[in-house]
């Protein structure tokens, strides 16, 4: 699941009665949100959800098949596999997690929790297959008084006025990378066209920053018109800009791209 508000991504409205529907003010957020939960169910109930397509524009033909996983699935999953594969854990919500009463009462963190669970499964230095990301910056401070495992600083769109280089020197000081919405380093105007390719790049590896945008996506709305709605394009525009990774919701595409374009005579 994206968020703690499980119901447009699973079948919990099926499987559960609306009395169990909340409302909490999600201070990340900062927006009142009624919806189910997760919090507000244990890790048995949950495994009773299934999964669903969120987005009326991609393939429903999962539905109602998996249930919800736990991160330690996760990690049990890439930790099988016969080749090294990283993963990419963000602290979604933080501050309204770090505020519920089961976790205070328990004088425990939401960054406390993940980290102990990751230290179990090896991952505790800056050469472990494992990033830690947020759009929190304190969520992010605590991870690196604790740990040397690289971090990650989201920036949303709206961050455009806050990424001065005195801006970028100071992320440098905790930060491995930034992940910057991509319309903080190509820029499309109200027709979809490309209106400015930024400098960002460049002023982050100027501070010692890796730069790994969010969210590239193959499907037409997300893409500007002068990619010709080819996603292939679009990956080629921000790496020829300097990026050093990116977040997907395609990684065949992304893989595909990366063969194609690195590994075509070495691999």
């Amino acid at each position: 699941m994206h968020e703690a508000w499980m119901n447009a991504s699973t079948n919990v409205a099926q499987m559960y009665p609306e009395s169990r529907i909340n409302t909490y003010y999600v201070q990340d957020e900062q927006r009142n949100i009624t919806d189910y939960f997760s919090v507000d169910f244990t890790m048995d109930e949950i495994l009773l959800i299934r999964r669903r397509q969120r987005s009326p524009y991609r393939d429903p033909s999962y539905d109602d098949r998996f249930p919800v996983a736990s991160l330690e699935d996760l990690i049990r999953v890439v930790q099988s596999a016969d080749r090294p594969v990283g993963i990419y854990i963000e602290t979604k919500s933080p501050i309204f997690t770090n505020s519920l009463s089961i976790i205070r009462d328990s004088n425990v963190t939401f960054e406390g929790l993940i980290l102990d669970l990751i230290q179990r499964f090896g991952y505790n230095s800056s050469r472990s297959p494992c990033f830690l990301q947020s759009f929190n910056e304190d969520s992010l401070l605590y991870f690196a008084n604790r740990t040397s495992l690289p971090l990650t600083l989201l920036l949303r769109a709206s961050d455009d006025d806050d990424i001065s280089d005195a801006r970028l020197d100071q992320i440098a000081r905790f930060a491995y990378a930034i992940g910057p919405d991509k319309q903080l380093v190509i820029r499309t105007n109200s027709t979809n066209h490309i209106d400015l390719r930024t400098d960002l790049v460049q002023r982050a590896h100027s501070a010692g920053l890796r730069v790994h945008p969010f969210t590239l996506r193959n499907e037409y709305p997300y893409l500007a018109w002068d990619y010709r709605q080819d996603p292939l394009n679009e990956y080629a525009d921000y790496f020829e800009l300097g990026v050093d990774g990116a977040f997907t919701d395609f990684p065949a595409t992304y893989s595909n791209f990366l063969n194609n374009t690195y590994c075509h005579n070495a691999c």
